[in-house]
């Protein structure tokens, strides 16, 4: 045996909800539609451009605020599932797939800081901004631009609310207002006098 270098390859343990994401992955992407496109890019893109170091995430599409095209939610997410990342509804409907994949390699980036460049056994401590230098590089050497090419986006509507007082007032005397979303024909039971619209 002498002179011969014997190696041992060692596993890594899997995370605590990796059967649980693996499953949802499963279901999520059995009619093989946009997440089932989504998830095949990721690990696609985990490949080439992170070494296989990522984690398989959750990945969810929903309605969020119009000005997020996606996120990457550190930590737990309310199903106690590591690593989600999230897709908003509007951008997946109006937007080209290769865009689409330009923010899923922008959240994997920011997967890719959470779990290896700022895990607690990293190479670096964690940041307060993660769109930092150490995002600006990534991105630069997997091929996506910061800020990012524009997105199609609904125009956002914002929920207007109407303000109405009546003649309540507070310990200071200020009027008590009601905002409400819609128009307002009522009397209050308190005073008795009917709301009027504030400015």
């Amino acid at each position: 045996m002498s002179g011969q270098v014997v190696a041992i390859a060692t596993r890594q343990p899997k995370p605590a909800d990796y059967n649980a994401k693996i499953a949802l992955k499963n279901l999520l992407t059995s009619e093989e539609g946009i997440l089932g496109f989504l998830y095949s890019y990721h690990e696609k893109f985990n490949r080439i451009n992170f070494i296989g170091k990522l984690s398989v995430p959750l990945i969810t599409i929903e309605r969020l605020n119009n000005k997020t095209l996606g996120c990457y939610l550190l930590g737990k997410n309310r199903l106690h599932i590591t690593n989600h990342i999230q897709f908003n509804q509007d951008f997946i409907e109006l937007n080209s797939k290769e865009r689409i994949l330009e923010t899923l390699k922008h959240e994997m980036i920011h997967q890719w800081q959470d779990e290896v460049l700022y895990h607690p056994n990293g190479q670096k401590k964690r940041p307060k901004c993660w769109h930092n230098l150490d995002f600006i590089k990534k991105a630069k050497e997997i091929g996506i631009a910061y800020p990012g090419t524009p997105a199609e986006m609904p125009e956002s509507k914002g929920k207007q609310s109407n303000k109405y007082v009546c003649g309540c007032r507070n310990d200071k005397g200020k009027p008590l207002a009601l905002r409400v979303a819609w128009e307002l024909d009522a009397v209050c039971n308190v005073c008795g006098l009917v709301y009027r619209k504030s400015i």
